[in-house]
């Protein structure tokens, strides 16, 4: 059979549709998982007596054909392989007598290896972006002579061709291999967002002074972006000259008053709100009694509380952390000490469910500098 494309398709016929828990082979819900991508694989059927394994739910959602028994496609003209994942010899020994001359069987530890080397393939696979961008950048650096203003130029021109919200933009650059990103701190008033950065690809080798300059135009061209208003990025902290973190802080490009936040034909307001509820990290705000100002979108998913009751309540009965209500509670720490608290573990009660989160804790600032609360930003680990 030739597809579209004029590669020859291979039609496979699965058997046994499980996870393999019980077995020392893969599942066929594995099997498919792993295949269900490849244009060149065509899943002509699964088969399991079992019409709720979920190998089975699996092909129907697929619109892949299914079956109780394997009788009902061995015949079937194109069959080439038949992928025996039930983990048992006497289904093998059937499947060989019953199946054509010419039909294939992979069985026992042949699947297992079929898993392994997609694994290894894949693996290698995901280093590629990050080796090569990240000596692509060195070697712009540090033989081209490329100055900073170049390498802020590449990091924007990078971003230039994402599309979609902040979220979008954070998980595109850690899955292209450049590091992670995460937001820390938010100043609503001056319209300001602080970023910690780890694992980049610039920070490669002690330095006096910061060098992620790649890493500045992608934060502002992204911010840009999604607020629709012209930003700038600076490096206030940096691990290649020995600093705990990298730290980036973007601001407006013009003074705050002459920014024009709306856009589209209605008027759309974009405000920090706006971005805060486009970033995968949960974001809540606190004033000074530890009572909840603001709750963005994934916090809610977090912790499956809504906004709109989550403000006006205070932290320890939304949050439900290891801490809450201790002298350990990171926004008593932070707001008592007068510093942030960084990666900090932790885990928080979800619905009677104990969920592993990591934490960091900034203060907030009124505009003469005092402290009015506290900023926490949260993920799952």
């Amino acid at each position: 059979m030739i597809n579209i494309k004029g590669k020859k398709l291979m039609n496979v016929l699965i058997v046994g549709a499980g996870r393999g828990e019980k077995t020392s082979v893969i599942g066929g819900a594995q099997i498919i998982e792993l295949l269900k991508d490849k244009e060149e694989i065509n899943i002509l059927g699964v088969v399991d007596p079992d019409e709720d394994a979920p190998g089975i739910k699996l092909a129907k959602n697929l619109n892949i054909p299914t079956s109780t028994h394997f009788i009902d496609f061995i015949n079937l003209p194109n069959l080439e392989v038949i992928f025996n994942a039930t983990g048992l010899a006497e289904v093998e020994g059937s499947l060989y007598e019953a199946k054509p001359k010419g039909v294939e069987i992979m069985g026992g530890w042949s699947t297992k290896l079929m898993e392994d080397l997609i694994k290894e393939k894949a693996e290698k696979l995901s280093l590629v972006p990050r080796e090569f961008l990240g000596d692509m950048l060195r070697d712009f650096a540090s033989e081209a002579g490329f100055s900073e203003a170049a390498m802020v130029k590449a990091g924007e021109r990078f971003a230039g061709r994402v599309e979609g919200d902040l979220k979008t933009y954070l998980t595109t650059f850690k899955e292209q291999g450049l590091g992670e990103l995460n937001l820390l701190k938010v100043d609503r008033k001056n319209f300001e967002l602080l970023f910690t950065g780890s694992g980049l690809i610039e920070s490669y080798k002690e330095s006096e002074y910061p060098q992620d300059n790649f890493t500045r135009g992608y934060l502002a061209r992204a911010v840009s972006r999604v607020s629709q208003s012209p930003m700038s990025c600076e490096e206030l902290e940096c691990r290649a000259r020995g600093d705990e973190l990298c730290r980036f802080l973007v601001y407006p490009a013009q003074p705050i008053e002459s920014l024009d936040l709306t856009r589209g034909t209605g008027g759309e307001k974009v405000s920090v709100e706006t971005i805060l509820d486009c970033i995968p990290e949960g974001v809540f705000t606190t004033n000074r009694r530890m009572i909840i100002t603001s709750f963005n979108k994934a916090a809610e998913r977090i912790t499956e509380v809504p906004a709109e009751k989550a403000i006006g309540m205070a932290c320890q009965k939304i949050f439900k952390s290891e801490q809450c209500g201790t002298p350990q509670c990171e926004l008593k720490r932070a707001i008592e000490n007068q510093e942030d608290i960084l990666d900090e573990p932790t885990t928080i009660e979800v619905n009677g469910v104990q969920v592993p989160v990591v934490c960091n804790t900034a203060l907030l600032h009124d505009e003469a500098g005092k402290v009015v609360g506290g900023v926490k930003t949260f993920h799952k680990r």
